[in-house]
């Protein structure tokens, strides 16, 4: 299994003591980046229970310190001597490499060497390979290579060197892989891929599941490049010490960082102690996507803004999906050699089990605000349970036509409902007004929302990040009974969960991990 390594990039030795300590619980290994350090203290090898890498870069290869290339090798020197597990060198200070790597057989250390080479701008893919290949020439026992990642689909490079490295085959530059001499017994080279950046964060959940000698995690609030994920949350919720080859799942949407389905999803893996793990896809093109993909994923959540073009992919649909014209849930099938996505719908469950059980929906009015993925869901389900629509959404020409297909009334403003001289039964946002970041906002100001509905009301708002959305607090204010999106999110998680696996997962879980306020966020691109 891959390791998780904490950086430790304190500037003095007290702090660096008290980062070594808070890191041991989440670190299988630490690296010291004494370039940091303003007066560094090789002896800090030997405060760690754990294994330690040493680097210590100079300004040009993004170091934090102008020491010598003399005073490097010194420092350097001292811990191996001091018991340093690995040596971390740039590939542009190779002199200084081969340099230590005579020095080690004169000291007589059983320090290992990492090899590295960074990218700060780009993922070049020629490049990358044609330096792996240049790299392992000089047979250092590990190979890094990183890169900075300007779309998601730069991961792609990394992963693809994780799995070839994990196959023990060719390189993928064409060169054979050497073996690491008498420090690595025999075995085969190790590599560490992994882009930099918010778009790289991927390749650092994923490439240590397929082959990657290890991924680096940062103490909370202190990374030491951009993009890295804090230890706790590869620990703790993506397993990437624990994981080998799992399926992958994830969530494909346009923004993707409020979403708690990772957190939700990865607890009921390891709850049901399945070989699996759920990322964030943000995707900017769909088609894109499922050609770059498709081939990496076994299940996928879809979310705003592809919930209905996500129907182009798809060869089969399931009946529900298709009345409703929208999907939320992928599984790939295979037919013979041909492999294929079929597409779900179980915002509808997700829907109609939150609000069953606080309202009669046979005969209610039912205010959908919005016209999109989750307000068709929302929608349909309402019709079909009986309830009177009203669609209100600012664009007309798709308001209007969800409407006629629900046989229910368009209002194109929510200033015109005070004109509708009925009252509401259910006012349901479908809408992604009021998701945090902008949390004070809210679909229906309070002053309409009190004259279009009555003491016995519900407000139903499918946000769930925050739970307590403006709308809900007003709602709550006036006195109505209010559903929170976090139910929904639940059980059409639940039904997802159950589509994929087999197994039907502890929904009282999830409802703890929110209770619990766990959530935190992660998006690839912050």
């Amino acid at each position: 299994m891959a390791m998780i390594c904490i950086p430790i990039i304190a500037p003095s030795v007290k702090e660096a003591l008290r980062d070594i300590a808070d890191a041991q619980r989440f670190a299988d290994i630490l690296e010291l980046r004494l370039d940091y350090m303003a007066h560094p203290i090789t002896s800090l090898v030997r405060k760690s229970r754990k294994p330690v890498i040493v680097t210590i870069r100079k300004s040009s290869e993004g170091g934090r310190n102008a020491f010598s290339d003399w005073q490097r090798f010194s420092m350097f020197r001292e811990a191996m001597k001091a018991g340093a597990a690995f040596i971390d060198i740039e590939f542009s200070s190779l002199p200084l490499f081969k340099a230590l790597q005579q020095e080690k057989a004169r000291i007589g250390a059983p320090a290992r060497f990492i090899l590295s080479h960074h990218d700060f701008h780009k993922t070049d893919k020629a490049k990358v390979l044609g330096l792996v290949g240049k790299m392992q020439s000089f047979d250092p026992d590990v190979v890094k290579i990183a890169a900075f990642a300007n779309s998601l689909s730069d991961n792609l490079v990394m992963l693809e060197l994780a799995v070839s490295a994990a196959k023990g085959k060719k390189s993928l530059d064409g060169t054979k892989k050497k073996n690491m001499g008498d420090a690595g017994k025999g075995s085969r080279k190790e590599i560490i891929p992994l882009c930099m950046g918010p778009w790289g964060q991927l390749s650092r959940i994923l490439c240590p599941m397929l082959g990657a000698f290890l991924t680096y995690g940062s103490l909370p609030g202190k990374p030491s490049a951009p993009g890295q994920i804090d230890a706790a949350s590869l620990k703790d919720i993506f397993r990437v010490n624990k994981l080998h080859n799992p399926k992958v799942y994830g969530l494909v949407g346009n923004p993707v960082s409020q979403s708690k389905g990772f957190l939700i999803h990865n607890h009921w893996f390891a709850q049901c102690s399945l070989n699996a793990v759920y990322v964030n896809f943000l995707v900017e093109n769909l088609s894109d996507f499922f050609h770059n993909f498709s081939p990496w994923v076994e299940g996928l959540s879809i979310t705003i803004p592809f919930k209905q073009d996500a129907l182009r992919h798809t060869l089969s649909i399931d009946p529900l999906a298709k009345k409703v014209g929208a999907v939320n849930t992928l599984i790939k099938r295979q037919k013979g050699k041909k492999t294929y996505w079929e597409g779900f719908n179980t915002d509808v469950a997700g829907a109609m089990g939150s609000v069953e059980d606080r309202i009669r929906l046979k005969g209610a009015n039912a205010l959908i605000l919005g016209a999109g993925g989750v307000a068709r869901a929302v929608g349909y389900g309402m019709k079909e349970k009986g309830s009177n629509i009203f669609i209100c959404n600012r664009s007309r020409s798709k308001g209007n036509s969800f409407a006629r297909e629900l046989h229910g009334i368009f209002i194109p403003k929510v200033e015109h409902l005070v004109r509708y001289p009925g009252k509401m039964d259910i006012v349901a946002n479908a809408t992604s007004v009021g998701m945090a970041p902008q949390v004070k906002e809210t679909p229906l100001p309070r002053n309409i929302l009190k004259t279009i509905t009555h003491k016995k009301s519900v407000v139903f708002d499918t946000v769930y990040s925050p739970e307590k959305t403006a709308l809900l607090d007003d709602a709550r204010a006036l006195g109505l009974r209010t559903v929170s999106g976090v139910e929904m999110f639940l059980r059409q998680a639940q039904q997802q969960f159950f589509l994929w696996t087999k197994r039907m997962p502890d929904i009282d879980a999830g409802r703890k991990l929110v209770a619990l306020n766990r959530f935190t966020m992660l998006d690839i691109r912050n």
